[in-house]
């Protein structure tokens, strides 16, 4: 149900990477932020949280992930596909000047 959504935003500091984007879903602006730890290649782990402006409804959720195999078609390392269908990949947006 993504409409419009802004430039996803990835931050690293220190172990941690911070993830922030704002869409238009349904006509309601959302705001999705989520904070992961781990060394992205065989596990991390995080927590997304979910805030429809103007409302008081949030959702957060915690999660883990670990490599359990190669990539499959159309899919690159990184990737983390949300539950919305939402694609962020945190290798390819970190600037790796800075490590």
């Amino acid at each position: 149900a993504q409409e419009s959504c802004g430039k996803t935003n990835v931050r690293r500091q220190g172990g941690r990477y911070q993830i922030a984007n704002r869409c238009m879903v349904h006509g309601q602006q959302v705001e999705m932020s989520m904070e992961l730890t781990g060394d992205l290649q065989r596990s991390y782990e995080g927590r997304y949280l979910v805030k429809y402006v103007g409302k008081q409804q949030d959702e957060a959720r915690t999660f883990k992930a670990r490599w359990v195999g190669d990539c499959g078609e159309g899919i690159r390392p990184g990737d983390m596909i949300l539950p919305n269908g939402i694609s962020v990949n945190v290798i390819k947006n970190h600037d790796h000047k800075h490590d």
